[in-house]
């Protein structure tokens, strides 16, 4: 696969600008006796590099022969040294060879929601098949307090590990919670 993020500049048409040196560079890494199997394989290559239509394949093609054409020219005109073509057609070479991008398919339907936003009932079909498939549920609750150490909540996962180790915890927990509540809405008069 073809690096061409790397060399080339994407603009807002759909279409991405190469070098033709880096073409050329590209040509002369295929390893190929000729100059022309070294063009077809190149070629093939940027064909490959993205999933493009059939109206795009054809001007992609005719693009690269005339590209092609004059790249011969210019090779045959140096009688095949690299170092003298580099150094003639320095110019011509630092010009610019555009390659269509693909265009990304639109996603239809309706956008996800994010897991934290959905319901009660989504969270639940949406976990329904790691809940099935781990037998273990200390699994579970072990890769949740590790999560919540590294998201920095290292509290939450105190609170994990003891409502884990100790099922009576739980429910003190939530009485301490739901009377922490009533003294906050004391306070601000509810």
């Amino acid at each position: 696969m073809m690096e061409i993020e790397a060399s080339g500049s994407q603009g807002t048409s759909g279409v991405r600008n190469v070098t033709r040196k880096y073409l050329f560079d590209r040509m002369q890494s295929q390893n190929s006796p000729n100059l022309d199997e070294k063009l077809n394989s190149l070629q093939q290559e940027l064909l490959s590099s993205e999933k493009y239509s059939d109206e795009q394949i054809s001007a992609l093609k005719h693009n690269f022969s005339h590209f092609k054409s004059q790249i011969k020219k210019k090779w045959l005109q140096v009688h095949k040294k690299e170092d003298v073509f580099l150094s003639k057609y320095k110019s011509w070479l630092e010009g610019g060879f555009e390659l269509t991008v693909a265009a990304k398919p639109k996603r239809c339907g309706r956008p996800q929601k994010h897991f934290s936003d959905s319901g009660e009932r989504s969270k639940r079909r949406k976990t329904a098949e790691l809940r099935s498939t781990v037998k273990d549920k200390d699994f579970i609750m072990h890769a949740a307090s590790v999560e919540l150490i590294k998201s920095g909540k290292r509290d939450a996962s105190k609170v994990l590990k003891d409502i884990q180790n100790s099922p009576t915890r739980a429910t003190k927990y939530k009485k301490a919670f739901a009377n922490t509540g009533k003294k906050e809405r004391l306070i601000i008069g509810y």
